[in-house]
């Protein structure tokens, strides 16, 4: 006859357990990863408060990371090289390094955006998208590159403490099951064009401010119109509603037909 013990399920190991926590509550690793990003932001420029910040949102960064299965074991070397890339990236912190993360933060929640299945969620990843965007360019770019006097006072305040405001729908916007979450590949084609809309974008600002007399905020506004027609002009010739087939036809034509002799196409 079996004894009390031995009828009883065995326990997962505690690693397991702690993965499936994890990913049971990636929506609030990502409501915290940003908000611990927003309290770097605005801390003191290069202090010890948005090193301690910047360290933190970092370790939950790599809790939410959509690269790679959450049950997969790091090895050794990696965790050591992790470990000294952080360290040496949170000593030498500048307002480059800063505004550079936030481009790639950008890319990483765009590769998520853009290959949600679900509708749903996609507005979970679009409203922390939005967050980040309007953090970079609206504080990150003229506060820890150009100076604060580079920024009116009622847009400061605005980015310091009614942006945070928007994560609040992070709380409540439906999330899908973690299944559904997991399930999601990354796109890095996508993430690729994003990283280069957050470079436009910033390098764009900067560059205009020459003919607005250091207005940055008329700047944007025009990187930002500019960019938004540039974007609508290329969807319509990409897939023109009559007409001819658009360019997508032509890239589609010309990608088959890579490879094959010059009289045959």
């Amino acid at each position: 006859m079996l004894g009390p013990a031995s009828m009883s399920p065995s326990q997962p190991p505690l690693s397991d357990r702690l993965t499936r926590t994890i990913v049971g509550a990636r929506r609030w690793v990502v409501l915290a990863m940003l908000l611990a990003l927003h309290l770097a932001l605005v801390s003191e420029p290069e202090g010890t408060f948005q090193r301690i910040w910047l360290l933190v949102h970092f370790g939950l960064f790599l809790l939410w990371q959509p690269f790679f299965a959450a049950e997969r074991e790091l090895e050794v070397f990696a965790v050591v090289l992790l470990l000294a890339v952080t360290a040496v990236t949170l000593y030498y912190v500048s307002g480059w390094l800063v505004v550079g993360w936030l481009i790639l933060l950008m890319g990483v929640l765009g590769g998520r955006v853009f290959t949600v299945r679900a509708a749903l969620q996609s507005r979970f990843y679009l409203v922390a998208f939005t967050y980040v965007v309007t953090m970079l360019l609206l504080w990150a770019v003229p506060v820890l590159i150009l100076g604060e006097h580079q920024l009116p006072s009622s847009v400061a305040y605005f980015a310091r403490w009614a942006v945070p405001f928007m994560l609040a729908l992070l709380a409540i916007l439906p999330f899908g099951t973690a299944d559904q979450d997991a399930s999601q590949v990354f796109d890095f084609f996508y993430a690729v064009l994003v990283f280069q809309l957050g470079v436009v974008l910033v390098l764009g600002s900067i560059a205009l401010m020459r003919f607005t007399h250091d207005n940055y905020v008329a700047s944007v506004a025009l990187t930002v119109m500019g960019f938004g027609i540039a974007l609508f002009v290329f969807a319509v010739l990409w897939n023109p509603s009559r007409g001819f087939g658009g360019l997508r036809t032509y890239l589609s034509r010309y990608l088959l037909s890579v490879g094959m002799p010059f009289e045959l196409r």
